[in-house]
């Protein structure tokens, strides 16, 4: 079952749901926190099961690498 993070913009507070995808369609965002209805979806990172750990594709960091061609900006 997906999960997915919602954002308020009121209290700033961050929650993960779990909802089917025809439940997803239905589902009207309020933050768990203060209940605003002025919540917004974010994307969370996810990982690749199966290998000996998750790992992030690339290791630079684009706010101080000097080159966006360097091998570790792959």
């Amino acid at each position: 079952m997906p999960t997915y993070q919602y954002n308020c913009k009121e209290c700033q507070n961050s929650y993960n749901i779990k909802l089917t995808l025809a439940a997803k369609e239905d589902y009207v965002p309020e933050c768990q926190q203060c209940g605003s209805e002025k919540v917004y979806q974010s994307f969370a990172r996810i990982g690749v099961v199966g290998g000996s750990s998750a790992t992030n594709s690339s290791s630079c960091d684009i706010n101080s690498c000097s080159s966006a061609n360097c091998s570790s900006c792959s």
